[in-house]
């Protein structure tokens, strides 16, 4: 009488869990180095204009965010009509 049936896993299945298995220990033993602050940008003034606005959203949703005089501008526009079709919203 049989209580189980053994599991067979195919040579490629063992290669993929393999893989799976050093990607997991990498990231683990060498995580990413911390971003250096040369690369955190950070605006201590106005912009003149939108042409010095800061790039922000992703994915389905562009957004470019800027001061002038003391107020904050922004344009908001679908990802694929980027620049064409823009709203400005004060």
């Amino acid at each position: 009488m049989k209580f189980f049936t053994p599991i067979v896993i195919s040579p490629r299945m063992k290669g993929f869990f393999l893989l799976l298995v050093f990607i997991v220990a990498g990231n683990t033993i060498f995580p990413q180095a911390a971003m250096p602050d040369r690369y955190n940008v950070r605006w201590t003034t106005q912009s003149a204009n939108s042409s010095e606005s800061m790039p922000c959203g992703g994915g389905d949703i562009g957004l470019n965010v800027w001061v002038e005089n003391g107020e904050i501008l922004f344009y908001l526009s679908p990802f694929q009509h980027s620049g064409i079709r823009s709203l400005e919203f004060t």
